[in-house]
């Protein structure tokens, strides 16, 4: 089989290959042999292509944390899938197992769900990261009400975007900050969120909801943001950040006076640290996205398709193109999906 391999720390696009390697084989009972059709490129393949690895000990190694495609075979004691089956994934990608840029891929039957029916297969393979991130943000750490005023900063990013319409499903009233015209105007088309600007979003956003500051953010920015965003929230407020910097003392003082909730946020972790009862939540966190995707409630916009040899420049686009909407690998096996779509 084709897939990209990681050979390096050094950030250029030469530390990755495209190899031939043998496809895998069932080792566990559990274990489900899919056979890839596309896959998810996110920031964490950036960061992950200058860091080399979070076990660089294993390079060189296959990244993408996520994947639509179909089970090929199945271990003898997994009971819920079977060959043929439509899947969609998050597991692998950061150094510990083979992701999800090959052809086949080993995924434990606990991380696995079934596909989406409303979704292509590349709509589908951008989904599990974004919307692992954006449920365990809203939902598992913020527990979102329909009475919260929201703010979602970055709404044309991936996770901004799934975010918006998980905060909209629940009722919430939720602000996005964007940057430019073009944008807004994107924002305002899909009537899911009012769009303030990035550079001034306390002010547009106090002047729009009558000077209520909102009880709960989500941080995707970083930077200056965080601690712009501590200020602002409401007393008793909640908010939780993807980023990774820590907080200035001052912030800590004012989020204390103000008797804040702060929660970081990696959807990886449980990969990470092998934690399989959280693998278990993020597989029902995809068995919700599966419903809510097939009754029209998210979707995913695809803002380029590239193939597996063309990944290096997949990965700069995310970092530095800034597109609306997602990229992602196919792997040119068109037939599943049509076959599906007409059938």
């Amino acid at each position: 089989m084709k897939a990209i391999r990681l050979h390096d720390s050094s950030g250029d696009p030469s530390a990755l290959s495209l190899d031939d390697l043998p496809i895998p084989e069932i080792r566990s009972p559990g274990d489900v042999l899919v056979r890839v059709h596309a896959a998810g490129v996110n920031p964490i393949d950036f960061k992950l292509r200058k860091k080399g690895s979070l076990f660089p000990e294993n390079l060189p190694a296959v990244p993408g944390c996520e994947g639509a495609g179909t089970v090929e075979a199945v271990g003898k004691g997994v009971t819920s899938f079977s060959p043929g089956d439509q899947v969609y994934f998050m597991h692998g990608g950061f150094g510990l197992s083979p992701g999800s840029f090959a052809e086949y891929t080993i995924v434990p039957e606990i991380s696995l769900c079934k596909k989406p029916s409303l979704l292509t297969m590349e709509e589908a393979a951008c989904v599990p990261l974004t919307l692992t991130t954006a449920w365990e943000s809203l939902h598992t750490r913020a527990q979102i009400k329909q009475t919260d005023t929201v703010l979602i900063h970055a709404g044309t990013g991936g996770v901004g975007q799934m975010a918006i319409r998980l905060a909209h499903s629940e009722g919430a009233r939720v602000f996005t900050t964007v940057r430019g015209n073009k944008n807004k105007q994107i924002i305002l088309s899909q009537q899911d969120a009012i769009p303030i600007s990035s550079e001034h979003f306390e002010e547009e956003f106090l002047e729009i909801s009558n000077g209520q500051h909102p009880n709960l953010i989500l941080d995707t920015l970083g930077g200056p943001f965080t601690s712009r965003s501590l200020a602002f929230l409401a007393p008793y407020g909640r908010m939780v950040t993807l980023l990774e910097e820590p907080l200035s003392n001052e912030d800590s003082i004012h989020s204390k006076v103000k008797n804040l909730t702060l929660h970081w946020i990696q959807a990886l972790a449980p990969g990470i640290f092998n934690i399989e009862s959280k693998k278990r939540d993020q597989a029902e966190i995809l068995q919700k996205g599966q419903v809510l995707a097939d009754a029209g409630k998210i979707s995913v916009k695809i803002s380029r398709t590239l193939s597996l040899e063309d990944v290096a420049e997949a990965i700069d686009l995310v970092e530095f193109g800034h597109p609306f909407g997602r990229v992602v690998i196919s792997m040119g096996v068109k037939e599943a999906f049509d076959w599906q779509h007409t059938s």
